[in-house]
């Protein structure tokens, strides 16, 4: 496990200091990988700490990928631990507030998702703000409004 460790510190450290949207996609993408097939709860919460770090980067690319990252490794693998979890929502909830820019879609149904995680029940989300997110993504809701 030493080495899986090693080696996302150093995918991590490398895409941190890629200075192309195509580097740092590529590198996240190998997270993505090393998360979800081999890392743990310890891994996937300190490379979810990194990767969330992207998520104010100026490339719709990079934020993309920020975003198909904690699908795959919080959302779905459920390998994320609590503090992971609300992280990756707070970097989503913060992807998802332009409504122009192309990530925020699917950035709120991601965060739709991680709303309905058990990992999340101790996180205090306010009905309010819960029940707009869940809405956004329901079409039916999204139609009536």
């Amino acid at each position: 496990m030493d080495a899986v460790y090693r080696q996302a510190r150093a995918v991590l450290e490398r895409a941190a200091a890629a200075t192309g949207k195509d580097d740092k996609t590529a590198q996240i993408s190998l997270l993505v990988e090393l998360c979800a097939h081999r890392g743990d709860a310890a891994l996937v919460e300190e490379m979810v700490a990194g990767v969330c770090a992207f998520a104010p980067d100026r490339s719709n690319a990079v934020r993309s990928a920020v975003v198909k990252f904690v699908e795959a490794v919080v959302a779905r693998s459920g390998r994320a631990t609590a503090q992971a979890a609300e992280a990756a929502f707070q970097s989503l909830a913060v992807l998802a507030l332009d409504e122009e820019d192309k990530v925020a879609v699917p950035a709120l149904n991601t965060a739709a998702a991680l709303l309905g995680d058990a990992k999340l029940s101790e996180m205090t989300v306010d009905d309010a703000s819960a029940e707009r997110l869940r809405g956004a993504v329901d079409p039916v809701q999204r139609k009536a409004a």
